[in-house]
């Protein structure tokens, strides 16, 4: 069973170099945002931050996803996996900046990691491409919030902090 296990969690491998060096690199992607998430949830959870159940559920959901992209990736669809991951990430990321009250969310900062992830999967192009996609994301969340269409998020230092440490150790790790 541990064998089987790891031999899942192993790097993929394909006959071409480049695909081998492309799901790797997808299989460290999903693994460390996969745990980091876990990660957040179990500390929201455990200390009882308060945060929007709802953030939560997003949380829980992108966990799920991760799942779909890492089964996708050691069955050799890389190209389908990292295109689903980018605007995956970038849809599960505006949801939880919006839910947790726009560009002053500690969420906000976590667009930097979709960017170098699409910028080392796709190039300069793509993560350029992105980051005006995050730019304009931003303005329209200002806008909401200045006509107070947002949610009331619940704050807390320590929400903050985990969001914080968590995208540190994520980024280090990428």
């Amino acid at each position: 069973m541990m064998k089987q296990i790891r031999a899942n969690l192993g790097r993929p491998t394909f006959k071409a170099e480049d695909q081998s060096r492309i799901a790797g690199f997808l299989k460290t992607i999903i693994l460390t945002l996969g745990s980091g998430a876990l990660l957040y949830i179990l500390i929201i959870l455990a200390f009882s931050i308060p945060v929007q159940k709802s953030l939560l559920l997003i949380v829980a959901s992108a966990v799920i996803f991760l799942i779909v992209l890492f089964i996708l990736t050691r069955r050799g669809h890389l190209h389908l996996a990292s295109t689903l991951l980018i605007a995956g990430l970038w849809i599960i990321q505006t949801l939880a900046v919006t839910i947790d009250g726009g560009v002053s969310s500690p969420t906000f900062v976590s667009y930097i990691l979709i960017i170098i992830i699409t910028s080392v999967l796709f190039g300069s192009r793509a993560g350029l491409v992105v980051s005006m996609l995050s730019a304009a994301a931003g303005a329209a969340l200002i806008f909401a919030e200045s006509r107070e269409l947002l949610p009331t998020p619940l704050r807390s230092t320590m929400a903050g902090w985990t969001t914080h440490s968590i995208l540190f150790v994520l980024v280090g790790i990428i």
